[in-house]
C-alpha cells in the first residue's frame, strides 16, 4: 500500500538509547480513523525507552519512533491517494507487533476500535471493541496460536471485550480482528506477556523454521 509521507515526522526522544530490555507489556499502539486520517497512538508504561518501527509496504521508507519511558505521541497516515487504504505493521521489542488494515474513505471507514490492554500477572490479553457507528458489528476474533474463532454482534455505540489467556503459549499471543462485510478492515494484535513462569520462544517462529 501506499502512504502519504508528507506529513511531518513528529519524534518524542528519549534523551539516550535504551539500555535495559523492555517490557513488551507496557507496550501499547492503538490505532483508529478520525478526522480523515488513520492515527496510531504510541504510549510506553514502561522505565526504559523503546523504539517502535512502522511500515507500510515494500516501497515505503518505514519510519521510526523513539519513546522514553512514561512517555507517548500520535502520528497520522492518509492512506493510498484515490481510495483511502492503509496497511501498517508496526514493530517493537520482544515480539511486539501490530498491524492495522482498512481505509479512511467512504462508507467502511467508520468501523469498530480494538484496544488491547494486558493482565500480565495473570497471562491474560484483554481485547476492548468499540461500535462508534450507527449499525450493528459482526466482529470475528482469530487466534493463531489455537486456530480458533469467535464470532459476536456489538450494538451500535457499545463497548465488549473478550479475555484471552496465554500462559500456555509461554505468554505469546496473535489475535486478528475483522469485521463481516467490511473485507477492507482487519487489526493483528500480537506479541509477548511478561511475569510468565515458562519462558518460551515464539511457537508459531519454531514451527516455520
Amino acid at each position: 500500500m501506499s502512504l502519504n509521507t508528507s506529513a511531518p515526522h513528529r519524534i518524542l526522544a528519549a534523551t539516550s538509547p535504551p539500555t535495559h530490555a523492555a517490557n513488551p507489556s507496557a507496550l501499547h499502539a492503538h490505532g483508529r480513523v478520525i478526522d480523515g486520517a488513520f492515527r496510531i497512538d504510541f504510549r510506553n508504561d514502561g522505565a526504559a525507552g523503546v523504539v517502535f518501527e512502522v511500515s507500510g509496504g515494500s516501497h515505503e521508507t518505514p519510519r521510526s519512533y523513539t519513546v522514553e519511558g512514561g512517555g507517548s505521541l500520535l502520528d497520522s497516515w492518509y492512506g493510498t491517494p484515490g481510495t483511502g487504504q492503509y496497511d501498517l505493521s508496526v514493530s517493537g521489542p520482544s515480539g511486539f507487533y501490530r498491524r492495522f488494515r482498512g481505509t479512511v474513505a467512504g462508507p467502511n471507514s467508520r468501523v469498530i476500535e480494538v484496544r488491547a490492554t494486558y493482565d500480565a500477572r495473570h497471562s491474560n490479553v484483554l481485547v476492548e471493541l468499540s461500535n462508534p457507528t450507527a449499525r450493528e458489528a459482526i466482529v470475528k476474533i482469530a487466534d493463531r496460536y489455537t486456530s480458533r474463532t469467535i464470532a459476536f454482534v456489538i450494538d451500535p455505540g457499545e463497548l465488549e471485550s473478550r479475555r484471552w489467556e496465554a500462559h500456555r503459549t509461554g505468554g505469546w499471543y496473535d489475535l486478528t480482528v475483522t469485521v463481516e462485510g467490511n473485507p477492507a478492515f482487519a487489526t493483528q494484535l500480537a506479541g509477548r506477556l511478561e511475569n510468565v513462569e515458562d519462558r518460551i520462544s515464539d511457537p508459531l517462529r519454531e514451527a516455520r523454521l
